[in-house]
């Protein structure tokens, strides 16, 4: 566990710092009827993320430009004061936990499925379908990843 928070180090701090500056979510997910089930979709989204951290062994370091990139998304949302960038930016500074590949852009293009923008995109809907819809899409981007997972190789000590 060491190793990987030293290994991590910038890439927990942009996610600590991302995920402060999305605190709105809390916000929405109790208030808004739209979006009151929008935390649990998230933990349904964040299950790839928490799976390749779990066997710390396997995690190392991605390219940097993600973590570049959500940290930007994070400045710029809070200076323009747009909650979906900030969400967003929440959503790329997570994703650096996981591996690049055709899988993680479908895992990312998943994470509408916890934003309040979804829920004002959906407005017309009954609040039920927009609660089955979130979890649904969760679900369905995050099934690749955590399924479909090459198999863990054994290092020896």
């Amino acid at each position: 566990m060491i190793r990987f928070l030293k290994a991590a180090r910038l890439e927990l701090a942009v996610t600590a710092c991302c995920a402060w500056q999305a605190g709105g979510l809390l916000t929405a997910w109790r208030h808004s009827p739209f979006d009151r089930w929008g935390w649990l979709s998230f933990l349904a989204w964040l299950a790839p993320c928490l799976a390749q951290i779990v066997p710390v062994s396997r995690w190392t370091a991605g390219p940097g430009y993600m973590t570049g990139v959500a940290l930007a998304a994070a400045i710029a949302g809070q200076v323009l004061e747009l909650n979906a960038l900030l969400c967003a930016a929440l959503a790329l500074a997570l994703a650096t936990f996981v591996p690049p590949s055709p899988r993680r852009t479908l895992w990312l293009f998943g994470s509408l499925a916890w934003m309040p923008a979804l829920g004002w995109l959906a407005h017309d809907f009954p609040t039920s379908t927009v609660v089955v819809l979130r979890l649904v899409l969760a679900t369905a981007t995050s099934a690749p990843l955590l399924f479909l997972r090459p198999a863990l190789t054994r290092s020896p000590p």
